[in-house]
């Protein structure tokens, strides 16, 4: 049952300081039992990960036992557990080399086109909401590296932190022109690097920071930075699948 808990934890993370109901758990996993969901409920709560509902546990004379606040939420303990999970599980992915594909620049302009759309939406509400306008950024920044990884015949692996992965995508690099490959290489190997670093401020632009809300804790600065970031990477790859179309980069 850890993957339950887990999944409990994940939707319990902070939610803009409101927890949920075991009603609202049970529509987020629908696929469980509710008897499950109660059980593993009392196991992360006798664990300390969940803090349980106001009056949890006893009885209250209005309207019989149901107990005045019915939201659980997550401890602080319940945070570190599940950080600390997300990053073993990203250290151990890293690890593992990406699967071959067919490269393709069919799909590597498909990735483009879903890095154009969040990069738009992220321009729509820089100004009016941070928090999301950073998380449309994040995910144009991790598009752009993906529609690389396509292009060099790599399967784009479904998590964030795919930046590292780029680098046998900037080794590949080759062509008749040096200049061009190395500028090509040093421009790949920036949004490799870029795409990993904001990998981690994506899970915090969506559910906040140690306990507040993405939008207690990201600002108009990041907004208008990170906007920038994603259109310069969005840039890089486009420029990469255009001369690779025309066959004055190879790549892979």
């Amino acid at each position: 049952m850890a993957a339950l808990r887990d999944k409990i934890l994940g939707h319990l993370y902070p939610v803009y300081g409101r927890g949920k109901t075991q009603e609202e758990l049970a529509e987020k996993i629908p696929d469980v039992p509710v008897g499950d969901i109660a059980r593993e409920l009392t196991y992360l709560i006798e664990k300390k990960l969940v803090r349980p509902p106001f009056g949890y546990g006893e009885f209250v004379i209005v309207g019989g036992s149901t107990p005045m606040d019915p939201r659980y939420d997550i401890t602080a303990e319940g945070i570190d557990y599940i950080e600390e999970k997300s990053k073993r599980e990203t250290t151990e992915a890293t690890k593992k080399p990406l699967a071959r594909t067919e490269p393709s620049e069919e799909q590597a302009e498909r990735w483009l086109q879903e890095c154009s759309r969040f990069l738009e939406n992220a321009e729509n509400v820089v100004s009016s909401d941070h928090a999301d306008s950073v998380a449309h950024s994040s995910k144009a920044i991790e598009f752009a590296a993906k529609s690389l990884l396509a292009l060099a015949g790599y399967e784009p692996p479904q998590k964030h932190e795919v930046g590292i992965h780029l680098r046998p995508v900037v080794d590949s690099l080759g062509g008749d022109d040096g200049e061009v490959v190395r500028l090509a290489r040093r421009h790949v190997a920036r949004l490799g690097w870029l795409c990993d670093v904001v990998a981690p401020l994506q899970w915090v632009s969506e559910y906040g920071f140690a306990g507040k809300g993405a939008s207690e804790v990201v600002n108009a600065t990041d907004a208008s930075t990170f906007l920038e970031y994603g259109a310069e990477c969005r840039a890089i790859a486009a420029e990469v699948v255009k001369r690779a179309r025309e066959r004055s980069l190879i790549v892979g």
